[in-house]
């Protein structure tokens, strides 16, 4: 990283029938006076670069120096590099590069190059890209480019958020949550808690700390006791020592309602609320619609500040009374503030919730 050659290659310079493998190598930021920012080569040489990442060296970051002896051949297989075909500077040599086999040309995503953190964000094309032949990443998976493979989540839950049926104030009613272990390595559970000590418990917790091993899982069932107030939102925190998600929070939310008409969960009036609230991409948004407005037209949109439409969220048809949960990808806006707004049968209802990314 960060090398200056005064004539050619800013890491390497080979010739003479030599060969290097650049196997699982990030080659960052290097420059050449002459060429081949990254990697010069002369007559002769052959470099291979598989699983690597060349980014952001000096122009011409593969340089073929031209000799009376005879010319280079460049391979390339699973690799980022900057530039594509056009990173290799033949300098007039013709059929040179011999093999340049699934190769990206894609901003890598590292986590701060600017202080020398070459790790691979999770949103990196280079995860998961790397030569299917060559031996996994110690987390399991397809080998990834470059020299820090990115150790992919072991833990893992379906759903970001419980949402237990509405209760009636004096009674319960439970939910269960199957947590598992989909890595290949055993993966220690140390810590189970609530973070409000409320309405909500956890009936039962293994004995902590335990090991739960690849392909296994265990459930969480939870009780909500509801009190006299419309809804509770709780998170149960699971601590593992998953090194990139060492605590996984799942929301928890619980509705009391004080009557029914008959057997009859619909709620009495229009309402609405989103979860989580901040959140990071997804969410979902919770609509009761009541019987006097069943089949009625709605709208629904995400709106910015300034009134600008950002997302229509209306439903293709009329909606039944009842409750309706609605999951909205907000990939394709950026992070800020945002009110959700519903129209109905001439009642409208919005909310504020916060895009983090």
């Amino acid at each position: 990283m960060g090398n200056t050659a005064i004539s050619y290659g800013g890491v390497a310079y080979g010739r003479d029938r030599a060969r290097i493998d650049f196997v699982n190598c990030t080659i960052y930021g290097n420059r050449a006076e002459e060429g081949g920012g990254a990697i010069a080569a002369s007559f002769g040489f052959s470099p291979l670069f598989k699983n690597s990442i060349l980014w952001n060296n000096g122009a011409g970051q593969i340089y073929c120096v031209p000799s009376g002896n005879g010319w280079p051949s460049i391979y390339a297989l699973y690799s980022d590099i900057e530039g594509g075909r056009d990173a290799v500077d033949l300098n007039g040599g013709n059929d040179l590069v011999e093999r340049w086999d699934e190769i990206l040309n894609a901003d890598p995503r590292f986590v701060d190059p600017d202080e020398d953190d070459f790790h691979l964000r999770a949103n990196s094309p280079c995860i998961d890209a790397g030569d299917p032949d060559s031996p996994r990443d110690p987390d399991g998976t397809r080998a990834d480019m470059g020299a820090y493979p990115f150790h992919q989540r072991d833990i893992d839950v379906p759903t970001e958020v419980i949402v237990f049926p509405p209760t009636l104030y004096g009674q319960s009613s439970m939910r269960s949550l199957e947590v598992s272990n989909i890595g290949w390595t055993p993966l220690e559970i140390d810590s189970i808690y609530l973070e409000i000590v409320a309405t909500i418990e956890i009936d039962s917790i293994p004995r902590l700390p335990f090991n739960l091993g690849p392909g296994e899982s265990f459930t969480l069932d939870f009780t909500f006791h509801p009190l006299p107030v419309e809804a509770l939102w709780n998170v149960v925190n699971i601590e593992s020592d998953d090194p990139d998600e060492p605590i996984v929070r799942v929301g928890l939310r619980g509705e009391v309602i004080e009557s029914v008409e008959g057997d009859s969960p619909l709620a009495p009036t229009l309402s609405l609320s989103a979860f989580p609230n901040p959140f990071n991409s997804a969410m979902t948004i919770e609509f009761d619609v009541p019987v006097s407005m069943a089949g009625k037209i709605m709208d629904m949109r995400v709106v910015d500040l300034a009134g600008r439409i950002m997302e229509n969220l209306t439903p293709t048809s009329r909606l039944e009374a009842g409750r309706h949960l609605l999951n909205w990808d907000a990939n394709r806006i950026p992070a800020g503030f945002y009110l959700i707004q519903l129209e109905i049968g001439g009642h409208a209802l919005q909310r504020k919730v916060v895009l983090l990314k």
